[in-house]
């Protein structure tokens, strides 16, 4: 189908096929239609769904309101759950704004949602986007979904609009005079609830979690979001001495409301265990063994196969001093630049001890503690059930019941929001024993960070062992500072930071990267005999074909670490030069030519994100320059190609 508008029929079709399970009555495909559905979505829904199309603004689809009355309004006084909706079947994704915020509603409006939302849904599930409203003081969080995360993406709407109407029982009506003050107290208040919701912190301390939150999104300081959500208080008594102190008070009446809310939905829904055949909690014969002497019984590791790491003098090499911290107790963070091996070796670690017992994960910006802790996923019936995330999935099979010890890798741990993603993990890694939000059969589910202390350990499917040899290993990327979360000392000091060494400018050389080459099992340079090579002759400082290479790569390397006033931070490990060589080994044999230009730009530029063109366009033509310093040899360095990705990917500052 073309790109113009999807008949009602197909949208309604669309719609209700992506809610399968939760559908009880359909309705009919007409604008709005009206659908009945299950628990823990809203029970009736009055959808205005409309075709989703292309904006004339690049980069941005809309929608046209078309209500058949005619009368220009949306009309949300009604019984049913109001939802403004859009879809494209091209991309096959929804687009759903907040429709109680909608004041017009004609023909002649159109409401947008930029491409990148709808990519980042289809990407991840569900994508948000914050979006001033027209002819209205109000800023709303415009949300897109997949098909199969639309669910997810209601309910969150849904609750969104439920938590706008409680602030608006508990602060002055002037809270929605201004886009900005709106936004900030409405997302506050909903990171305060949905996010920042752990009984281990007091008000105060996650409604500043909450802030920092906000703040950090708006790119404002934390002062700019404080001062907004106190900007229309006023002191009262029994609420404290400052305007904080009432908006806090605000924040504990707000909560209590929101949960006798949850709660008179829970009492309609019933939660089952994991086992879908089975009523109530899993329970085994057996009972937890902790195991402690898993990490006492294994050796030290040596220098792993495959992967090099330089060591200067008096300097304990890096797989004895992770070892060193495992031993002392300590999960692990290793940080180092892009390809210094981080992941490799974290996963050598692991195989070291516990041979292929342990996962790894790619942390995103997106985590939070439904998917590292886990909570409460719908089934296909309706009914919930809670799903255990990713770490408490390596201690548990609750199906079973059964123990695990396994081992977890968390990849780019520095693009997760610590706070949000980590929760009740922080107190359960310092041997704290902790109830979890959540129950299976009306039994708490429980993570138990000191299991030695409790009398009995019956193996269930509600309970959760850490066991005193279990280790969290994760890496962190040094040069991403655009998505670095900022870390707190309550963070890091459960964890040792193990720095990977990578070469100095100054250690730089052909026999260093000999040294990488070596050690790289799937990487083979073809001998001086090999017709492969160019017949252009090699630099007289060099003996064969080989010793060329190992130069030149010196050089690339050597010219990013050389700091020569660049504003920017140019380290990269080892990998890359590794990616950079198999890419242009790869193009010598198809074309006959030892140029490195395409390789640089394929995997080097990509991670020099931030790095200004002007100083990008310096590092090529240096790179030039040197590597084609023998215009007789057969070494070349094209600049065509790593210049227009500079200019494609980096910034023209």
């Amino acid at each position: 189908m073309s790109d113009g508008r999807v008949p009602i029929e197909e949208r309604h079709t669309a719609f209700v096929q992506a809610l399968d399970s939760y559908i009880v009555d359909t309705g009919s495909p007409d604008v709005p239609f009206e659908v009945e559905l299950k628990q823990p979505l809203p029970e009736k829904i009055r959808t205005f769904l409309l075709s989703l199309t292309h904006s004339t603004r690049e980069g941005e689809f809309n929608v046209q309101p078309i209500e058949p009355e005619g009368d220009g309004k949306l009309d949300t006084n009604v019984e049913s759950f109001v939802l403004l909706a859009g879809y494209n079947d091209q991309k096959d994704v929804f687009a759903i704004w907040d429709a109680y915020l909608q004041q017009e509603f004609s023909y002649s409006q159109t409401i947008q949602i930029k491409e990148s939302t709808l990519d980042k849904a289809l990407r991840d599930g569900v994508g948000r986007q914050k979006r001033r409203l027209k002819k209205t003081p109000r800023t709303e969080v415009a949300l897109a979904a997949r098909p199969d995360s639309l669910d997810d993406a209601l309910i969150e709407r849904y609750k969104r609009t439920q938590i706008r109407s409680i602030i608006d029982d508990h602060f002055p009506k002037k809270w929605k005079n201004s886009a900005s003050k709106h936004y900030k107290i409405e997302e506050t208040v909903v990171q305060f609830l949905e996010e920042y919701n752990s009984e281990k912190h007091s008000i105060s301390e996650r409604r500043k979690f909450a802030q920092e939150a906000v703040a950090e999104d708006e790119n404002v300081k934390l002062e700019t979001v404080q001062s907004k959500c106190n900007e229309d208080l006023k002191k009262d008594s029994g609420a404290g001495n400052t305007l904080t102190d009432v908006f806090d008070d605000r924040l504990k009446q707000i909560e209590e409301t929101w949960k006798d809310l949850e709660r008179s939905k829970s009492e309609s829904t019933v939660v089952e265990s994991p086992e879908t055949d089975t009523v109530g909690p899993q329970h085994s014969n057996g009972t937890w063994d902790n195991v402690d002497n898993l990490i006492d019984s294994t050796s030290s590791p040596s220098q792993p196969d495959g992967l090099y790491f330089p060591q200067k003098e008096n300097e304990r090499p890096v797989t004895a001093q992770i070892d060193d911290a495992i031993r002392s107790g300590k999960h692990v963070i290793i940080t180092g630049p892009p390809g210094s091996g981080k992941t490799a070796l974290a996963e050598y670690i692991c195989r070291h001890y516990v041979s292929d017992n342990y996962t790894i994960a790619t942390a995103t910006a997106d985590w939070s503690t439904f998917d590292t802790i886990g909570g409460y996923r719908p089934k296909s019936d309706g009914q919930l059930e809670f799903k255990p995330g990713v770490f408490l999935q390596r201690l548990l099979d609750p199906s079973v019941p059964e123990s695990k010890n396994e081992w977890l890798v968390l990849d780019e741990l520095n693009r997760a929001d610590i706070a949000k993603a980590f929760g009740s993990l922080f107190s359960a890694l310092t041997k704290r024993n902790i109830s979890l939000s959540f129950d299976i059969g009306g039994y708490q589910v429980m993570l138990y960070g000191n299991p030695a202390s409790l009398e009995s350990t019956p193996i269930t499917s509600y309970n959760y062992y850490i066991p005193a040899d279990w280790r969290l290993l994760a890496t962190m990327n040094t040069v991403d500072k655009s998505s670095l979360y900022r870390m707190g000392y309550a963070f890091m000091r459960r964890f040792a930071f193990i720095s990977v060494p990578v070469p100095d400018a100054d250690q730089i050389s052909s026999e260093i990267v000999e040294r990488y080459i070596d050690c790289w099992d799937d990487v083979d340079i073809p001998d001086s005999e090999a017709e492969i090579w160019p017949e252009a002759g090699i630099d007289d400082d060099v003996s064969e074909p080989a010793e060329q290479v190992y130069k030149d790569l010196s050089i690339l390397w050597e010219v990013l670490l050389n700091d020569d006033g660049y504003e920017a931070d140019l380290t990269i490990g080892p990998g890359l030069i590794k990616d950079t060589l198999q890419h242009t080994l790869s193009e010598l044999n198809a074309s006959g030519e030892l140029d490195y230009g395409n390789a640089f730009a394929a995997h080097i530029l990509p991670q020099l994100e931030g790095v200004p063109i002007g100083t990008a366009t310096d590092i090529i033509n240096q790179l030039h320059g040197r590597i084609e310093a023998n215009s007789s040899g057969m070494s070349q360095f094209s600049k065509e190609v790593p210049n227009r990705t500079a200019k494609q990917m980096l910034s023209n500052v």
